[in-house]
């Protein structure tokens, strides 16, 4: 009897030692299996992989079902058509109410350019903590040394402008040291609602040495209504082109354009003078005449894509918000501001940098964007 109770006991055991393996056998194949369909999982493909891999498992499907999809989508275009008059309320909206703000902006530019000296105010906030440890390795001291003579008889608030832009990050790193003379003219920025779905950004300078315009302008044009050739893709109004000016520069004062010495071709010992295009803030004005996005390359869409968002920066953030951005309220809080210990391990930049989105409020640093659109200025048009 024992050995018999012995003997089943053996085959209890190994029933279990078996049933256990073949669980073990079993959960190894179902991982084996999930990792297999987890590389098939739509989210993990590209674009074009994904509507593909979608489009065919579509079409499989039995003709009922089909059909059931081809009256969801039917639904879908309804929708969007409702969210295209949904925008175009948005837009009157933004028209109406930009007339409104121009009170504020005539106020700012008389103070800003020393044309009337308010009285004095008590602040009507109650001012944060400035964090003393965020100071860094920077050189204030060089910083501040333009605003050592500034008294209290100084008229305005000198380059208000120049530090405004200079601390919105995707425009800054367009900003070059032969720009800063002109930049410091700079008196006001504003925004003008064209007619038909366009909006204007207007610069206007002081009387300088550079060039012999009052005003510089940008004009974006943009569209509300969904692309008919891709309607399912419509997410709002699209920038689809912009303009600028033509600016009128004095005689050998264009900081676009600088002269270089090279060795002649045909003559090993003659030197030649050419003039050829380099970095400045000053391209903005200047965009890619050819702008039909299928017509050129990818690094010329994503050049128009950074211009187009700066167009939404300017009008959306920078206008309304100046004097934030010129105290430092704003940058830590920009969706445009990049990561601090980004872009100082970034190098070979022309100021480091990060990527931009397609979006006014869908940057990640954007100065890898804003490094792209300055090796651009430096191509022939």
């Amino acid at each position: 009897m024992a050995d018999s109770s012995n003997s089943n006991m053996d085959n209890v055991v190994k029933s279990s030692t078996e049933s256990g393996s073949s669980s073990e056998a079993s959960t190894f194949t179902d991982e084996k299996a999930d990792k297999k369909v987890r590389k098939f999982q739509p989210a993990l493909l590209d674009a074009a992989e994904r509507r593909h891999f979608l489009h065919e498992m579509v079409k499989s499907f039995p003709q009922s079902i089909k059909d059931r999809i081809t009256v969801l989508k039917n639904i879908q275009l309804e929708q969007i058509a409702i969210d295209s008059e949904f925008y175009k309320e948005i837009n009157n909206l933004e028209v109406k109410y930009v007339a409104k703000f121009q009170k504020f902006y005539d106020q700012r530019f008389e103070i800003v350019s020393g044309k009337f000296d308010p009285p004095e105010q008590d602040p009507k906030w109650k001012e944060p903590p400035c964090d003393e440890n965020a100071k860094g390795d920077h050189d204030h001291d060089q910083a501040f040394k333009d605003y050592k003579n500034l008294t209290n008889d100084s008229i305005g608030i000198p380059s208000f402008w120049l530090e405004v832009l200079r601390s919105v990050d995707m425009v800054g790193h367009l900003i070059q040291d032969h720009d800063v003379p002109i930049l410091r003219k700079l008196i006001d920025v504003r925004e003008k609602c064209g007619e038909g779905n366009s909006f204007t950004i207007e610069f206007n300078f002081e009387h300088n040495d550079y060039f012999t315009d009052e005003v510089l302008t940008k004009k974006y044009f943009f569209n509300i209504e969904p692309n008919k050739k891709m309607p399912f893709q419509y997410d709002g109004p699209i920038i689809w082109k912009s303009e600028g000016c033509l600016i009128h520069w004095k005689k050998d004062m264009n900081v676009t354009l600088k002269t270089v010495k090279e060795i002649s071709k045909d003559d090993a010992n003659k030197i030649i003078f050419k003039t050829v295009p380099r970095r400045s803030f000053f391209h903005f004005f200047n965009p890619p005449l050819e702008q039909n996005t299928e017509s050129i390359d990818k690094d010329m869409k994503e050049v128009l894509n950074i211009d187009y968002d700066l167009g939404l920066v300017f009008r959306s953030r920078i206008i309304s918000r100046a004097v934030l951005y010129f105290t430092g309220e704003l940058p830590e809080l920009d969706p445009c501001a990049c990561n601090e210990d980004e872009s100082d391990s970034d190098e070979g930049g022309a100021a480091g940098g990060d990527a931009g989105g397609d979006a006014a409020t869908a940057f990640d640093g954007a100065t890898l964007g804003a490094n792209l659109l300055l090796s651009n200025q430096c191509k022939p048009q």
